[in-house]
């Protein structure tokens, strides 16, 4: 049986078999938060809108920092 939000969970955003999913209406706020947060260590988040993931900009423009973050396993820059 699929796995999915219970009709009383439904709020437009959740986990389906491991895939984040969102269809809400995209915010400002949410495009920033997703697409440039250097405070989310994540590489990949979750979209803004629809299935999957996307790149955080942020670390994809400061690599070097990124990586440095991931070996020490910390969260703050």
């Amino acid at each position: 049986m699929a796995e999915g939000p219970t009709p009383d969970q439904d709020d437009g955003h959740g986990e389906w078999h491991g895939v984040p999913f969102d269809v809400r209406a995209p915010t400002v706020a949410r495009n920033k938060s997703r697409y440039w947060n250097r405070d989310d260590p994540r590489f990949f988040t979750p979209k803004v809108y629809g299935a999957g993931w996307t790149v955080n900009v942020y670390w994809l423009t400061h690599l070097v920092t990124y990586f440095r973050r991931r070996g020490k396993g910390a969260n703050k820059p």
